[in-house]
């Protein structure tokens, strides 16, 4: 059925009734789009029902006594506890998303529609762990196990949120996500010394790039993450630029958002890196202006700009092919081998210091054993 925008129209999922509808702007809505599964299944009296709750909808839309977390709405078996699982996960990204950015929503749509292909409107008290199990098997059908993984992660969390929320009493995708097994990370594959210095030069001399030259410099020798560098303003950095704050990022569609881990890590920086970082600094900066805008806008430099820019110079040397992202793990690599303390390289990149002895060992050095016979 074709629907007229902001208009409430009934739809048959698995031969179960739901209402859609999108609060429009006109109506003094959000412009979101809505949808309540009504636990009905298709016949000419619930038909009947539904038509008449999308009416009510309609005129509460029209009227201004729309009621946006659906209570109203629901059928009283909902009321009482019985939510279909689609409806809990749609609730569970809406309580997410002041926490998350787009990029992170993504996934969750994603999710969404996996669970409306495979759940269709199942209650979510009607599920049970080898529902769970037949999703997981599911979704490795169609994508990477550590994807799979994830999806099931956010699923649990969703089933968590609900018991809190008093929806349903227990979770059946824990179980699930528990037993997974996921391959683990691939060992870290950074650039060589001398290749991290060939990339610096090509930058430095290239007509089209070197306005990215301070960037790459940066990167190679902190190991921000790209998101940390965008969104680093000249406030986060002392007077004489010998101390840094890494407290924020951005994500892909330039939000500003914590860290990853959401750890504020505080350093200094090397004499060589100062000099380059005041040498750049206007004379009349405030603490709110970008160390690295982007060069059309002025305003924060994007990602996939960046990317290009790097691929351009990085592909006509003779050098390993590999992404702008691992300048942070050649950081790591060559700050080990050099003899730093682990520990403190920790401290400066946010890596949990598990997580570095796991992936970053073979860069420390072979452990050497200490003979206590004398002969």
């Amino acid at each position: 059925m074709t629907q007229r925008k902001g208009n409430v129209v009934v739809q048959t999922v698995n031969d179960r009734l739901r209402l859609q509808w999108t609060w429009t702007k006109t109506l003094g809505g959000d412009g979101k789009r809505y949808w309540l599964s009504l636990g009905l299944y298709d016949d000419a009296v619930n038909q009947t029902i539904a038509q008449n709750k999308a009416a009510v909808i309609q005129r509460d839309m029209e009227t201004g006594h729309f009621d946006p977390t659906l209570s109203k709405y629901q059928p009283d078996s909902k009321k009482n506890g019985d939510i279909d699982l689609l409806n809990l996960f749609i609730q569970f990204i809406e309580f997410k998303k002041i926490s998350i950015g787009s990029t992170s929503l993504e996934k969750y749509s994603v999710l969404k529609k996996h669970i409306e292909q495979f759940f269709g409107l199942k209650l979510a008290s009607e599920t049970s762990s080898k529902d769970c199990f037949n999703f997981r098997d599911w979704l490795l059908e169609r994508q990477q196990p550590s994807t799979a993984y994830e999806r099931l992660v956010l699923l649990s969390a969703a089933f968590d949120w609900g018991i809190a929320q008093k929806l349903i009493s227990e979770n059946p995708c824990k179980v699930v996500a528990d037993s997974m097994q996921v391959p683990s990370q691939s060992v870290p594959q950074p650039f060589e010394a001398d290749e991290a210095l060939k990339i610096i030069a090509a930058f430095r001399e290239s007509p089209d790039y070197s306005f990215y030259l301070d960037l790459v410099i940066f990167q190679f020798s902190i190991g921000t993450r790209f998101g940390e560098a965008a969104a680093l303003r000249w406030g986060a950095l002392s007077r004489d630029c010998s101390k840094i704050t890494i407290s924020e990022a951005v994500n892909r569609s330039k939000e500003r958002k914590s860290t990853k881990n959401h750890k504020v890590r505080y350093f200094e920086v090397p004499p060589e890196l100062s000099a380059i970082l005041l040498a750049r600094r206007p004379p009349n900066y405030s603490p709110e202006n970008l160390v690295f805008p982007s060069r059309r806008t002025g305003g924060m430099i994007g990602y996939r700009t960046f990317n290009d820019a790097w691929w351009a110079v990085v592909s006509t040397l003779d050098v390993q092919q590999l992404p702008p992202s691992k300048t942070r793990c050649t950081f790591v690599s060559l700050s080990l081998m050099d003899g730093q303390n682990p520990l403190e390289v920790c401290a400066m990149t946010g890596h949990d210091p598990k997580t570095m002895f796991e992936y970053y060992a073979r860069f420390v050095g072979f452990p050497k054993a200490r003979s206590l016979y004398r002969g």
